[in-house]
């Protein structure tokens, strides 16, 4: 599990990452939460919008509808 996941934990929402990363005893461990933001101690955060109508899983399920 360590090699798998080096420095990353993963949270369940951006508060805990936040309390993790910037909390009273800073860490150097990277937390990334379930919707694949990653809060980084260096001050750096990560993610984004996603287009869910242009995802390839959702557009193929639409064909397959049809």
């Amino acid at each position: 599990m360590e090699f798998v996941f080096s420095n990353f934990m993963i949270v369940s929402s951006p508060d805990v990452a936040k309390a993790i990363v910037k909390g009273p005893i800073p860490s150097k461990i990277k937390c990334v939460t379930l919707d694949g933001d990653i809060h980084d101690p260096s001050g750096i955060l990560t993610g984004g919008y996603v287009d869910k109508n242009n995802m390839i899983l959702t557009r193929y399920e639409d064909f397959k509808n049809l």
